[in-house]
């Protein structure tokens, strides 16, 4: 009879955490832990700028050396941003400031980005929080 008992505790055992896991785990996957609006910071497949990540050094250059530094000396300016299921770019704000005028420059930049390829978890697009710096420099001129 204890035998009994103890390969039916064992067997009980096994099967309920696996039964609860494979009840669990659609949800989770389905509702993460933030609600269902909400970007997420990481997935499957995370957001890219046309081209790629050179590209987008490479844009981000050509502007910041387009517009006029007039503070002079370099800088960072750390953007986050939404990338949204169509590509849009919402929701610029600074988390590390160089200065106003530099971090208006910076929300002007990805502002004015082309839409990007969304990012998608299981082969659905999804909201991705993005983060990216703007780095401004002035070339010294020798009199």
């Amino acid at each position: 009879m204890k035998t009994k008992t103890i390969i039916l505790f064992a067997f009980v055992a096994i099967l309920l955490p696996a039964s609860v896991r494979a009840q669990l785990l659609p949800q989770y996957m389905n509702n993460p832990r933030h609600g269902k609006d909400e970007p997420f910071q990481v997935a499957e497949t995370m957001p890219e700028f046309p081209g790629g990540m050179q590209c987008m050094m490479e844009y981000i250059d050509s502007v910041v050396s387009s517009k006029p530094n007039a503070r002079g000396g370099f800088g960072r300016s750390i953007v986050e941003f939404v990338v949204e299921t169509d590509g849009s770019l919402t929701h610029p704000r600074i988390i590390k400031s160089v200065d106003e005028y530099r971090d208006r420059q910076a929300l002007d930049i990805v502002k004015s980005m082309p839409k990007w390829t969304p990012g998608a978890n299981r082969g659905k697009k999804v909201r991705v929080k993005y983060v990216i710096p703007v780095s401004f420099r002035t070339s010294s001129k020798s009199k």
